[in-house]
């Protein structure tokens, strides 16, 4: 009979062991899971910033070629179109069906819709929600918004393309940027800190934005430590 009860008490303490042993694999696992998934996000993030850099640096490569076409300058944001007298007929990143025209960047990166998926950040790839020029159409999001001082505004009277040769600093002189919408709508470009454009500059990298600089090197940092002297060459 004592042996019996005994043997039925560690029974029922091994049992009692086992479900609190499970209680806590259970917790263990939910914390595992929680770390995981947050160095998952972490890495996803990471992954993006590192794409968003190298889609900036094949833009860049891009520009090269075409200023050594076209003696030593930069592309217009949005080019004057000479044939009928407007502005703004063509942003530099994509094409327009109006007038049968494309980029002139297009040809070097293997056509226009390339050009269209590396104008934009992977983390900057969601729908237009404001106000969208008519000569800006992209289907993959919002692209890199430039530079008006090295890459023309023509829409602002800028008729004649910058030439590489008057960029006296490029090492620390912004080419391009993420970017995003004003209460006004989404633009092409920013010219300087005190002008609402500026506010064209996204910060999708934690609080932070990928730069493109004019001597092709790219960085990330917050747009509030951008001054004027790194806007105008």
């Amino acid at each position: 009979m004592s042996s019996s009860l005994t043997g039925w008490r560690c029974s029922k303490s091994r049992h009692a062991f086992s479900l609190m042993e499970l209680l806590v694999t259970i917790a263990l696992i939910g914390v595992l899971s929680a770390m995981l998934a947050g160095g998952m996000r972490a890495f996803n993030e990471n992954g993006k910033r590192l794409k968003c850099a190298s889609q900036l640096r094949q833009i860049y490569e891009a520009i090269a070629l075409y200023r050594a076409e076209n003696n030593n300058s930069y592309p217009p944001a949005n080019p004057w179109n000479a044939e009928t007298g407007d502005a703004g007929w063509l942003a530099w990143h994509t094409a327009n069906e109006k007038y049968g025209k494309e980029s002139p960047l297009a040809v070097y990166v293997g056509g226009v819709e390339s050009l269209r998926k590396l104008s934009v950040c992977p983390a900057n790839g969601t729908k237009f929600a404001g106000a969208v020029p008519d000569q800006v159409h992209n289907a993959y999001g919002y692209p890199y918004t430039v530079n008006y001082n090295v890459m023309v505004d023509s829409l602002s009277g800028g008729k004649t393309a910058k030439s590489a040769n008057t960029i006296t600093r490029p090492g620390s002189t912004i080419l391009m940027a993420d970017s995003t919408a004003t209460p006004s709508g989404w633009g092409p470009g920013f010219a300087d800190t005190g002008w609402s454009s500026f506010q064209r500059i996204a910060k999708p990298h934690g609080e932070k934005t990928s730069l493109l600089w004019c001597d092709g090197h790219v960085t990330l940092q917050s747009p509030a430590t951008i001054d004027n002297k790194n806007l105008y060459p």
